[in-house]
């Protein structure tokens, strides 16, 4: 605490001028003089009465406030002073007269009226009208700067202000205890003046918090705008903290807590109702006025903080979509043009089929998989409230808006790049893995058909030579020689008679090919496959058949 904060800490404790928080019957506020605080005045220059005044009458504009907690200031002068001069000196009316008038001329209507009880001696009292100016004189003529009621008695005084209105000191009923004003001072007026301080700095903090908007975002990677905005974020945080906002909105909200509710020895409420509640109420307005600006601040920052989001949100899709559309043409492309690869055998089409889904199926699904999402993640981001919000500032702005971040946040080409790239390949993709899946088809059709068919050629002449040597009584060897040798065209062998039911043994064991199978085989075999290997099936699908 400097000379001057000392000083004026004094003259407060001192009490020579108190606001008590009463009103004449105008509503105007009354400063008062107690009467045993007369004499000390003359210990103090005029200036540092005048000082102390213009402090009392900047406190009670506090008290001028609406039911809503709003300043106003009372069209005319919006302070009386009070003060009982029965037995005061010369020296002390002088001192508060010339005080008076120094205020007045510092800052005119100040001081609306002074009810004084006027001193009983005839020549004071006489010397008091001619500085008020009341009393007309030829030498020093003195028109008087405000309303004078000069009083005989405590009862006429309690015609210009209600006795509820005055302290003891003018035989009144409303209670002051100076101690208690002391604490107000230092822990509510103090509060409501820093409040006050703050709140004229606020708006060039919000310039500083609109200024974060205008970041240069052009050329700048996803990782950078994420970059930039953890230190915009960071940056806005040390505004807000040196601004001392939210340290003083706390403190604000705690200071209305004490006054609403007061501990047990708390003297504030007691001992000054009416200055409290005033007090109070301007203290609530405040905070509020505080809370809005603390809000405003908020929001613009997030319209800040929203753009640069949905910006790293858009160029993050964009370079996945090029990251996705390059690895399709430089890497999967030409891996596409090394296939088909068609297996002459059921397990070369089984490995080969193995090989392309692994290598190149699964992989590029996956990777087509992600595209769908990129494009679905644009067209969720299109319809979200944030991008409507972030394109409603910037047209808002649109003058100070640069180009690249109009440019940023239309998505077509992500879109275009997209679709350009991955519908073709999924065609090309697609075709390939249904050529894979034939060929595996046919290999497996084919591959089962020959293997009935080597079965049935196996059966037959095996089987029926047995039936028919044991039906003749001839040995299996007999009976081929007999078959090879040039006279067996004359001689007939008869079907054994269980023949029949041998065969549909066979057949319960061994079930031949299905007829649609048969018919992939002779008229859906892939065209790549070996010319060779598709007569050989179409053969034996017309074998089958017969």
């Amino acid at each position: 605490m400097n000379e001057g904060e000392e000083k004026h800490k004094r003259l407060l404790e001192s009490g020579a001028i108190i606001l008590t928080g009463g009103r004449d019957i105008h509503k105007n506020l009354i400063l008062t003089i107690p009467t045993d605080k007369l004499p000390a005045i003359e210990e103090w220059s005029i200036q540092d009465l005048m000082s102390l005044f213009m402090c009392q009458a900047g406190i009670s504009k506090y008290l001028q406030t609406s039911e809503d907690g709003t300043m106003v200031l009372p069209a005319g002068p919006w302070l009386v002073c009070v003060s009982d001069l029965r037995f005061a000196s010369s020296s002390s009316i002088k001192q508060l007269v010339e005080t008076l008038e120094a205020v007045e001329h510092h800052q005119r209507g100040t001081v609306g009226a002074v009810y004084f009880l006027k001193p009983r001696n005839k020549a004071r009292s006489h010397s008091l009208k001619k500085m008020l100016g009341v009393k007309p004189s030829k030498k020093n003529p003195k028109v008087p700067l405000f309303k004078v009621a000069l009083l005989k008695t405590f009862q006429e005084l309690h015609t210009y202000v209600d006795v509820t209105q005055l302290t003891l000191d003018f035989y009144g009923t409303l209670q002051y205890n100076h101690l208690a004003w002391m604490q107000l001072y230092e822990v509510v007026i103090q509060c409501i003046k820093s409040g006050q301080r703050l709140l004229s700095k606020l708006p060039s903090v919000k310039d500083r918090v609109e200024l974060l908007q205008e970041y240069d975002t052009e050329g700048h990677t996803s990782s950078q705008l994420q970059q930039l905005l953890a230190d915009l974020t960071e940056k806005f945080q040390m505004i807000l903290s040196e601004s001392g906002l939210p340290l003083r909105l706390q403190e604000t909200k705690q200071t209305l807590f004490s006054l609403d509710h007061p501990g047990v020895d708390d003297q504030l409420t007691s001992a000054l109702p009416n200055l409290t509640e005033g007090l109070r109420c301007y203290l609530r307005g405040l905070y509020t006025q505080l809370d809005q600006y603390n809000t405003e601040l908020e929001e613009t920052w997030r319209v800040a903080e929203n753009k640069l989001t949905v910006l790293m949100q858009v160029q993050k899709h964009r370079e996945r979509a090029k990251e996705i559309e390059h690895k399709i043409c430089h890497h999967y492309q030409p891996l596409l043009q090394e296939h088909p690869i068609v297996g002459r055998t059921l397990s070369q089409a089984e490995l080969y089929r193995a090989h392309f889904t692994t290598t190149l199926h699964e992989p590029a699904k996956e990777l087509l998989s992600q595209a769908t999402e990129i494009l679905e993640a644009v067209q969720r981001l299109k319809m979200s409230e944030s991008l409507q919000n972030v394109s409603t500032a910037l047209s808002r702005r649109r003058a100070s808006v640069a180009p690249v971040e109009l440019s940023t946040l239309d998505m077509s080409d992500i879109t275009r790049c997209l679709t350009t790239s991955i519908q073709p390949f999924a065609g090309q993709l697609q075709q390939l893995q249904q050529i894979y899946v034939n060929v595996h088809i046919f290999h497996l059709l084919f591959e089962k058909a020959l293997s009935w068919y080597k079965k049935v050629l196996k059966f037959l002449p095996e089987s029926l030579l047995e039936r028919c040597a044991s039906n003749t009584g001839l040995q299996l060897s007999e009976i081929a020689a007999y078959i090879e040798s040039p006279s067996a065209r004359e001689i007939l062998l008869f079907m054994p008679n269980d023949w029949m039911g041998a065969v549909r043994v066979f057949l319960s064991r061994h079930p031949p090919p299905r007829q649609e199978h048969i018919e992939r085989l002779d008229e859906s075999i892939p065209s790549v496959v070996d010319k060779r290997l598709r007569a050989q099936a179409r053969s034996l699908a017309l074998r089958q058949v017969e």
